[in-house]
């Protein structure tokens, strides 16, 4: 069987908590990142299934890390 990875990428860090466990306790391989530098960081050094992304956080916002992430040619889920 196949562990689906996934990005989980917010800057409240008890909902990237929440999401992670949520995720782990069906079968989710999960990685986590604060803001969407890091995101972006994360997405350069491995890939993933899918994301779940916050739109409103600081240093890079949810809408310009998809738009680098697309720019950079990631076929990602979203």
């Amino acid at each position: 069987m196949t562990t689906h990875r996934v990005l989980v990428i917010d800057d409240d860090a008890s909902l990237r908590r929440l999401l992670r466990l949520s995720l782990v306790s069906v079968g989710f391989d999960v990685v986590t990142a604060q803001d969407g530098a890091q995101g972006l960081e994360r997405l350069s050094l491995s890939e993933f299934d899918a994301i779940v992304l916050d739109l409103q956080m600081p240093v890079i916002d949810g809408r310009a890390f998809y738009r680098e992430m697309r720019a950079a040619g990631c076929e990602t889920r979203c």
